[in-house]
């Protein structure tokens, strides 16, 4: 049968001047995967991008691939680069990403070069107060507010909550309703659902970023490829032929 493998995608983002240490980390994501990773049947798929140093860095294809990924990484040296880059909203669109439920982002990192402090734009350093959790102040709920959201849930998972929760749509249904009658615009109700965006073409494509040597790797019993989404548990098979396994 197929080995599946669980892949996490992670994008990886630097400063035209700093292209090197993308190669590095290209080159390192490779170790771990044969060192740790292919043990464990987990799989890390660098996402790489050109050189952030012109308008063309943060295009619609760019931002497509940071929502797909698992983890996104950002090496910086003494600035956010030119305004152009934009690596700031690449950052941001990241952490975004990450607080969405619907999307696999999982975790954000931002690396800094070493660099003297007095070296570091302004706009870094308040950066770095603002985000880096050192600096966060944090404080714990007061009892009170704790036990007041414990005894809400305890109230909606109950039969008494569940007949409020009708009330409630009863409300809703009856408000929509009048209002329509009086010739107000109503927002229609949209039914949510959850839709992964994977793809066999994205698999695919993921697939052939990695080396014959480590596409023999991936090989299963049944001498095929099996990759699961971790996302919605999709499972897919490939041909290992296909990508020089």
């Amino acid at each position: 049968m197929a080995v599946n493998f669980l892949i996490h995608r992670v994008f990886c983002s630097t400063a035209g001047d700093l292209e090197e240490l993308r190669r590095v980390f290209d080159h390192q994501t490779g170790v771990v995967n044969e060192a740790v990773g292919m043990p464990r049947r987990v799989l890390l798929a660098p996402v790489s991008c050109p050189p952030a140093t012109g308008t063309g860095f943060f295009n619609a294809e760019i931002r497509e691939n940071i929502r797909q990924c698992s983890f996104f990484v950002q090496v910086l040296g003494d600035s956010w680069g030119p305004p152009a880059a934009k690596l700031q909203r690449a950052y941001e669109l990241a952490i975004a990403c990450r607080d969405d439920p619907k999307l696999p982002m999982r975790e954000v990192a931002l690396f800094l070069e070493a660099v003297p402090a007095e070296r570091c734009s302004a706009d870094v350093i308040e950066f770095l107060r603002i985000q880096s959790r050192p600096f966060i102040f944090t404080a714990s709920g007061v009892p009170a507010a704790i036990a007041a959201a414990l005894a809400a849930v305890r109230i909606c998972r109950s039969e008494e909550g569940r007949a409020l929760f009708a009330q409630v749509l009863d409300n809703a249904r009856y408000l929509h309703a009048g209002l329509s009658a009086l010739g107000l615009q109503v927002v229609e109700p949209t039914r949510l659902a959850a839709v992964c965006r994977c793809s066999a073409e994205g698999v695919d494509a993921m697939l052939r970023s990695f080396p014959p040597e480590e596409v023999k790797h991936m090989i299963g019993d049944d001498g095929m490829i099996g990759v699961t989404c971790e996302f919605c548990s999709t499972k897919r098979v490939f041909n290992p032929a296909d990508y020089g396994g």
